[in-house]
């Protein structure tokens, strides 16, 4: 990837200004341009903003410029790794949508499904080559699985997979039996942070491809971990260094997931599992939840005692007491919420964001008052209120993030009317987290505080 100095000089060669020329345009000192576009000094964001706009580039352009920009200030791999703790707060949101397709799949259709370009195994054994004939097939064997046989489990040691090809939640029946649900095991390597340049994203990749996989209703869903060293190759001339058990058969895939090899051999399945369980034993669990989550008042999440200073709150609406409410500590909490769950609040007068009961509406008067507090409470002392840009970050709704000391918590409040709190210790993303939380207040993926306030009064408007 290019540099933002020889972006912003190659924009400015093709906009038709010399630098002297650009310089009187902007009201930017000449020196300090040529400084940025050789990339001796980065503008301040002040700066940069001057720079862009007499640039007028269209988006994609504009982004890229934004992007480099943004490495400039904090180097390329803590930028990559913001995006992928972006990715992996997006994600979680993907295995409820992806249930509500399994609606349309019937236990009938599943189980006669025929994958043409499978061949039939002869025997005890069957070769496939090809990407979407490996997907086929994997898909196929565990669907047999959770249907035909009693207490059915699948033991994996796959690479990550955060575009949930190979696991999305539409591959296990749609209308599955509670005392015989699908129990899926799976281990991946974790890298020990600072390793090696983009070891903290690998393991940010692996928990964005396990998160929706553990909330899932569909089927019990547990994930381990251990440390050595992925980004090696260490597996690299190993014909299948992949495997999935399932409970009558073996599947082993290449490395590049093109090729796999299915076995029904007793002896060779029973191998694996003995040795898949004994591996097991040295794993430690990469996410751990504490079941149902209640708060402990209305709108209001409790803090822990050893929360990393200040808090931060995402949700799909504002948490209007723990916003209006005076806080008794020193201690900041930031919140976040989306434009179009403030909306819902303003029609409906009931805050749902956070709320694990009915809450009784709001009035009328009520509304419009708590909504002139909350523009007061923005214009007034530091912006402790953001508004989420959907543009940039699409959250998922009713989720929270509190990181602490030791163990950084998601929660999340489901369909089925109950909370999701989902513990991470490891200790390299619980830092990633916090990070990111640190760096969101300030960062493109909120609006303004101009924009903030002109949305609060906008809305206050239409009551």
């Amino acid at each position: 990837m290019k540099t933002f100095g020889e972006i912003l000089r190659k924009h400015i060669e093709q906009s038709g200004f010399n630098i002297y020329q650009y310089a009187r345009r902007t009201g930017i000192n000449r020196v300090n341009i040529q400084r940025y576009i050789a990339d001796q000094r980065t503008p301040d964001p002040e700066v940069f903003t001057i720079l862009v706009k007499h640039l007028q580039l269209p988006p994609s352009e504009k982004q890229e410029l934004e992007a480099a920009y943004e490495i400039s200030k904090v180097g390329k791999e803590l930028y990559f790794q913001r995006l992928s703790v972006k990715e992996l707060i997006e994600s979680i949101s993907l295995i409820y949508e992806n249930e509500k397709q399994m609606e349309t799949y019937s236990r009938t259709a599943l189980t006669n499904s025929c994958y043409p370009f499978v061949p039939e195994r002869e025997k005890n054994t069957c070769v496939v080559s090809g990407f979407m004939n490996v997907l086929y097939l994997f898909q196929r064997e565990l669907s047999r699985n959770a249907l035909a046989l009693e207490n059915p489990f699948a033991y994996l040691f796959l690479p990550p997979d955060p575009e949930h090809i190979f696991m999305d939640a539409w591959l296990v029946p749609a209308s599955p039996q509670q005392d015989n649900m699908l129990k899926i095991t799976q281990i991946f390597p974790l890298a020990k942070v600072n390793v090696r340049p983009g070891s903290q994203n690998h393991n940010l990749h692996v928990i964005t491809s396990v998160l929706p996989l553990f909330l899932s209703t569909h089927f019990q869903y547990q994930a381990y971990f251990y440390y050595d060293d992925p980004l090696n190759d260490q597996n690299y001339g190993i014909l299948y260094p992949y495997y999935a058990i399932l409970k009558d058969c073996v599947i082993l895939f290449s490395q590049d997931m093109k090729s796999a090899f299915l076995s029904f051999d007793p002896a060779m399945v029973q191998l694996y599992q003995i040795r898949f369980q004994k591996h097991l034993i040295h794993c430690q669990e990469m996410l751990q939840t504490a079941g149902c989550f209640v708060p402990r008042e209305p709108g209001c999440l409790p803090c822990a005692s050893t929360a990393i200073s200040p808090q931060y709150h995402i949700g799909y609406s504002p948490h209007l007491t723990d916003i209006v409410t005076p806080q008794i500590s020193d201690i900041l909490h930031y919140h976040f919420f989306t434009r179009q769950g403030l909306l819902d609040f303003a029609k409906s007068g009931i805050c749902t964001g956070m709320l694990s009961f009915p809450e009784k509406a709001a009035s009328r008067e009520e509304r419009r008052a708590l909504l002139n507090r909350l523009c007061n409470i923005c214009e007034a002392g530091p912006q402790i209120l953001r508004i989420i840009n959907p543009n940039t970050f699409c959250i998922p709704n009713n989720l929270n993030l509190n990181v602490t000391e030791e163990t950084a918590y998601i929660l999340n409040f489901t369909e089925h009317s109950s909370w999701n709190r989902i513990a991470i210790r490891e200790s390299g993303i619980r830092s990633a987290l916090a990070d990111f939380l640190s760096f969101l207040p300030e960062s493109p993926y909120v609006y303004t505080k101009e924009q903030t306030l002109a949305i609060l009064k906008e809305t206050a408007g239409k009551i």
